[in-house]
């Protein structure tokens, strides 16, 4: 099919072991240029197609600094020729821990060439990929609410083609957000009274610019979810305690309640026996508010 000349010579290839070694070589590289010139021009195959010489991510969101819950939104901007777009990439996010202990798939789409302008990921918006006015360029986001502390690390924007994967990668950082705390107390002077502890009556704090869960402690036991306001109705002696609420992890009050009440007095035995000679114990519980003076008499 193939036929090599040298000057003088009318063998063809298959007869080339008569002459020298240098004949054989340059006929072997000639039959292989030609076999890829000529697949090449009858749709065989196209070097310049499956030779990805550049990576098709443009830029991704460098190291991102937050505090716990916060939202973050990473972003990562992928050129894609037509014809890798006849391939159906993908855009895939992946997050590792810094130690690169565990890794974990976040989100897979597959971009197609009539894709709509945004593709959403299949478990809703958690990530999108959506086209530009540039119909080859998108734009990946993966879409982190309320992030937490666990959820620092690194995060990877890789395009998967037929032949090739690409990878950039992003940092997030997650700091444990301070929580700005208040004191407030107050004193009742009668049982049967109202009394409304407000968590966000402190500077600048309203309900209006506030949003999450409020949740409401007292002496360190969850009474209330949900609700800036508790509201007491005619408290009496067992109100008194230690009141804490807390405002979506970013606003803390603590109260004091006290309930002025008369003293209520209880002992444990009314008669104790003990042999000449020996000590003896004597007990009562006083409940009362303000705190009472307690003397011992002997009738």
């Amino acid at each position: 099919m193939f036929q090599t000349r040298q000057t003088g010579s009318h063998e063809h290839c298959g007869e080339m072991f008569k002459y020298s070694s240098n004949l054989s070589t340059r006929c072997f590289l000639s039959i292989v240029f030609l076999l890829v010139v000529h697949l090449s021009t009858t749709g065989g195959f196209s070097l310049r197609d499956r030779v990805h010489n550049t990576s098709p991510i443009l830029s991704i969101s460098g190291t991102k600094k937050v505090q716990a819950g916060d939202n973050v939104r990473l972003h990562c901007r992928v050129k894609f020729t037509d014809v890798i777009l006849q391939t159906k990439p993908t855009v895939q996010w992946v997050y590792t821990e810094f130690n690169g202990m565990e890794e974990e798939v976040l989100s897979n789409l597959e971009v197609l060439p009539d894709a709509a302008e945004t593709v959403y990921d299949g478990e809703g918006e958690l990530s999108t990929v959506d086209r530009t006015a540039d119909n080859n360029v998108f734009d990946a986001f993966l879409n982190l609410n309320r992030v937490e502390k666990e959820q620092r690390g690194i995060y990877e924007c890789l395009v998967i083609l037929d032949d090739a994967v690409f990878a950039k990668e992003a940092i997030l950082t997650v700091k444990s957000r301070k929580v700005e705390e208040s004191r407030q107390k107050f004193i009742m002077e009668r049982t049967g009274g109202n009394i409304t502890l407000d968590c966000l009556d402190m500077k600048n704090k309203k309900e209006g610019n506030i949003s999450g869960v409020t949740v409401w402690r007292k002496n360190g036991e969850t009474i209330v979810v949900n609700g800036t306001n508790l509201k007491l109705i005619r408290v009496d002696k067992e109100d008194s305690g230690e009141y804490h609420c807390l405002v979506s992890g970013k606003f803390a009050k603590n109260f004091t309640l006290q309930v002025k009440h008369a003293p209520v007095i209880k002992t444990q035995t009314f008669s104790v026996k003990q042999h000449p000679g020996y000590p003896a114990s004597l007990t009562c519980t006083v409940s009362s508010m303000p705190v009472p003076l307690i003397r011992w008499y002997h009738l």
